[in-house]
C-alpha cells in the first residue's frame, strides 16, 4: 500500500468517525491529512505495537498536530519576503477581511506587510487583529484626510476603501459611522469642486465659477441665506480668495456660513438702517420698501403687513435700543415669524399649525386634526373677545396655543377617564357650559349619570365638541309629587258639579287631575292641563256630578318642561248625591208619625202653613217615629229629610178623617 494510501484511510477513519470522536467539524482539516499520516509514523517508529487507546487520545492527536501545521503557517506569514508571498500566506491560514489589492489609493498589502513585520504576531487570532487594525486605520486616514481637505476626488478614495471594508455583524456599525461621516461630506465637497473647476480668464482677469448657485442652495448644504440675485458677489469674493490663494477650499460648512454671511452683509445694512434714517412717519414704509428690496430675495413679504413688520420692529428695539439683524436668514425669519402672526390674529388654522410645527408645541400637536380645529376656534374667539384681543408677540401665541391645547386634553381626558358620576359631574361642572349650570345640583347629578352609562361613546369622546352637542340642560329629575291642598271629605248634590281643588306642584309644571269612582265603572273625569303659577300653585273646580255615589279618588301627578312625571299624589272624597223618606199615612186622629229614609238623616215636619210640627233622626234601621199635634183631616204635612251630606228629600201626606 502506497503512502497516499495511508494518507487517504488514516484521514477517512478520522472524518468518518468525526462525532463518535467528538471532533468539532472545523478540527478535521483536509489540507493537514499528510501531517496526521507524518505524525501518526513517528508514533509507530517509537513503538511499533503503538495504538490509540481512548476518544480523547484521538482528540489529543489530531489537535496537536493541527497546532504544529498552523504554528509553520503563521510563522509562514512573519517570514513573508514581499506583499505577494504574505497575501497567499495569509489566505493559508483563512485570515478574512483581506483587501488584496491597490484600494482608494490605499496599497493595502503593502499596509498589511508592514504592519506585521512591525507587530510579528505568533497565533491566527493576532494576525487577525493586525489585518483588522489596518483597515480600520486606513478608512479612518481615507475619512480624516477627506475632512481636512474636503474634494470629490478625496471623497471617491474614501468611498472606495469603505467599500472594501467587510460588512460582518461585528464590523457594521463601524463601517456606517464611516459612511455616516463620508455622507455628511458630499454638499461641501460640491462646493468645493466648483471652486476646483473654475477657470480663469487673463484678459478678464476674473475667475468663472459653473454651478456654484446650484451648489450653495443644495438643501443638504447647512447654509442659509444664499441670495439668488447675489451670485455675482459671491463669485466676485471668491475670486479674491483664489487670488490670494489658488489651492483655497472651504473647509466646513462653517466656513461658507461666514463667508455667505460677510457678501449679505451690505443687504443687511440697509435693513437695519431703513428705521433708523426714515423721516418721522415713514418708518413702517421705508422698512417694507428695505425688506422687499430685489438684492435680499426675501419670500412673503406682502404690502399688507407693513405695519405689522415695523410693529415687531419695534417690539426687538424695545428689548434692545441697539438691535441690529446679523443675516439675512435672521430677517427672513422675522418676516415668516410676522406673517404667521398676522394670519393667527385672522384666525388662521393653517398659521396656528405651522406656528406649533415650528416651535414644538407639542400639547397642540398631539391633538388630533378635529381637536385643533376646535382649539383653534377658541383662539379665534379669545381673539375677538372684549377681554383677549389681537396678540402682539408669537410668543403670546405659543403660550396661548399650548395652554388652550393643555386644557382642552384635561377636560377630554376627565370626560373620557370618570368612571362615577361624581367624577363625571365634576369634568362637566369644568367644561363651564351655560345650560349644565343653569341646572340644579339633582339635575346635574341625574344627567352625568346618564352621560356616564348611556351617552358616553365606548371608544370615549372624540372631540369636546361631541360632548357640548348633547343637551346638557337636560332635566331627567322628575319633580316632587305634587301636594293637594284640598281636603275633601263628602261631596253632596249641591257641590258636585263645582268642588274646588287646589295644592302646589313644581313651578312650571302640568298638572294633570284624574277623578274616578272606583268600582262603580263610570269613566273617569280628567284634567291633564292644569298650569302652575310661578310659585307652584295650581287650583281646578272639579265637576264629580256624573260619577256614581261612593268613594271617589282623586289622582294628581306634575310633569315638568322637560317630561318628566312626578310620582302621584291621591285624595279620596265621598259622593253623596241622594237621599229618600217615605211617610206612612197619618189620620185626623194620629199624634205619631212615622216613615222610613236614609239612616241618619234628619226628618222635620212641617204643616201646610210652613210650621215646624217636630223633628226626629232616622234610627240604623232606616225607620223614624215622631210626636206631633193631631191634625185636621185635609192639613198637607210635609216631611223634609235632610242626610249627613246635606242632600235634601221631601214626601207629602195629607191627613185623612178617622171616621
Amino acid at each position: 500500500m502506497t503512502d497516499a494510501d495511508n494518507e487517504a484511510n488514516l484521514f477517512a477513519a478520522i472524518s468518518n468517525n468525526r462525532v463518535a470522536l467528538e471532533l468539532d467539524e472545523e478540527a478535521v482539516i483536509t489540507g493537514n491529512s499528510d501531517d496526521y499520516l507524518d505524525a501518526y509514523e513517528a508514533l509507530l517508529e517509537a513503538d511499533e505495537d503503538f495504538e490509540f487507546s481512548s476518544v480523547q487520545e484521538i482528540n489529543d492527536f489530531v489537535e496537536g498536530v493541527n497546532a504544529e501545521v498552523l504554528e509553520g503557517l503563521v510563522s509562514d506569514v512573519n517570514d513573508a519576503l514581499g506583499e505577494g508571498e504574505l497575501i497567499s500566506a495569509l489566505a493559508a491560514i483563512n485570515i478574512e477581511n483581506v483587501i488584496p489589492t491597490t484600494t482608494g489609493g490605499v496599497d493595502f498589502p503593502l499596509e498589511y506587510f508592514d504592519a506585521i513585520q512591525a507587530e510579528n504576531p505568533s497565533t491566527v487570532a493576532e494576525v487577525q487583529a493586525v489585518v483588522d487594525l489596518v483597515n480600520s486605520n486606513e478608512a479612518e486616514e481615507a475619512v480624516a484626510e477627506a475632512e481636512v481637505e474636503t474634494t470629490n476626488a478625496n471623497i471617491t478614495d474614501a468611498q472606495a476603501v469603505i467599500n472594501a471594508l467587510p460588512a460582518d455583524e461585528e464590523d457594521e456599525t463601524t463601517v456606517a459611522d464611516f459612511q455616516d461621516r463620508l455622507d455628511a461630506l458630499a454638499p461641501l465637497a460640491g462646493v468645493n469642486q466648483v471652486i476646483l473647476d473654475a477657470t480663469y480668464d487673463e484678459n478678464a482677469e476674473e475667475y468663472t465659477f459653473n454651478g456654484l448657485q446650484t451648489a450653495l442652495e443644495n438643501e443638504d448644504l447647512s447654509v442659509d441665506s444664499v441670495i439668488a440675485t447675489a451670485i455675482s458677489d459671491y463669485e466676485d469674493a471668491l475670486s479674491v480668495l483664489l487670488e490670494e490663494d489658488e489651492d483655497f477650499l472651504f473647509s466646513s460648512e462653517e466656513e461658507v456660513q461666514t463667508f455667505i454671511n460677510e457678501q449679505n452683509q451690505s443687504f443687511i445694512d440697509e435693513v437695519n438702517a431703513a428705521v433708523a434714517d426714515a423721516e418721522e412717519g415713514s418708518e413702517a414704509a421705508d422698512l417694507f420698501t428695505a425688506l422687499d428690496a430685489d438684492a435680499l430675495n426675501l419670500t412673503g413679504v406682502t404690502s399688507a403687513n407693513t405695519d405689522a413688520y415695523y410693529a415687531q420692529y419695534e417690539l426687538l428695539l424695545e428689548g434692545d435700543a441697539d438691535f441690529e439683524f446679523t443675516s439675512v436668514q435672521e430677517i427672513q425669519d422675522f418676516v415668516n415669524d410676522t406673517n404667521l402672526l398676522v394670519a393667527a390674529n385672522a384666525g388662521s388654522d393653517s398659521a396656528l399649525f405651522d406656528i406649533a410645527a415650528q416651535n414644538d408645541v407639542e400639547s397642540y400637536l398631539n391633538l388630533s386634526s378635529a381637536q385643533r380645529t376646535e382649539v383653534a376656534a377658541d383662539v379665534e374667539a379669545l381673539i375677538n373677545s372684549e377681554d383677549g384681543g389681537e396678540f402682539t408677540t408669537l410668543a403670546g401665541v405659543i403660550s396661548e396655543l399650548d395652554s388652550q391645547s393643555t386644557t382642552y386634553d384635561n377636560l377630554l381626558s376627565a370626560l373620557n377617564d370618570a368612571e362615577t358620576t361624581t367624577q363625571m359631574d365634576v369634568a362637566l361642572e369644568a367644561l363651564e357650559n351655560d345650560d349644565y349650570e343653569g341646572l340644579s345640583s339633582s339635575e346635574q347629578f341625574a344627567l352625568a349619570e346618564d352621560i356616564l352609562n348611556n351617552q358616553r361613546p365606548d371608544t370615549g369622546f372624540a372631540t369636546l365638541g361631541q360632548v357640548q352637542a348633547l343637551d346638557l340642560g337636560a332635566d331627567l329629575v322628575a319633580p316632587d309629587a305634587p301636594f293637594i291642598g284640598t281636603d275633601i271629605e263628602t261631596v253632596n248634590n249641591e257641590i258636585a258639579d263645582s268642588v274646588d281643588f287646589n295644592g302646589t306642584a313644581e313651578a312650571g309644571s302640568t298638572v294633570a287631575i284624574s277623578v274616578d269612582d272606583e268600582d262603580a265603572g263610570t269613566a273617569a273625569v280628567t284634567y291633564t292641563t292644569v298650569e302652575t303659577s310661578e310659585d307652584g300653585s295650581f287650583s281646578q273646580v272639579l265637576n264629580v256630578s256624573g260619577l256614581t255615589d261612593g268613594n271617589i279618588t282623586v289622582t294628581v301627578t306634575a310633569e315638568d318642561a322637560s317630561n318628566n312625571t312626578s310620582a302621584e299624589s291621591t285624595e279620596t272624597f265621598v259622593l253623596d248625591t241622594v237621599t229618600t223618606v217615605t211617610a206612612d199615612a197619618v189620620t185626623s186622629e194620629d199624634t205619631t208619625v212615622t216613615g222610613t229614609g236614609e239612616a241618619g238623616s234628619t226628618v222635620v215636619v212641617t204643616d201646610g202653613s210652613d210650621n215646624e210640627l217636630g223633628t226626629a233622626v232616622i234610627d240604623e234601621t232606616g225607620s223614624f217615629s215622631l210626636d206631633i199635634p193631631a191634625q185636621s183631616a185635609t192639613t198637607e204635612l210635609t216631611f223634609t229629610s235632610t242626610d249627613v251630606a246635606g242632600n235634601t228629600a221631601t214626601d207629602n201626606v195629607t191627613v185623612t178623617d178617622a171616621q
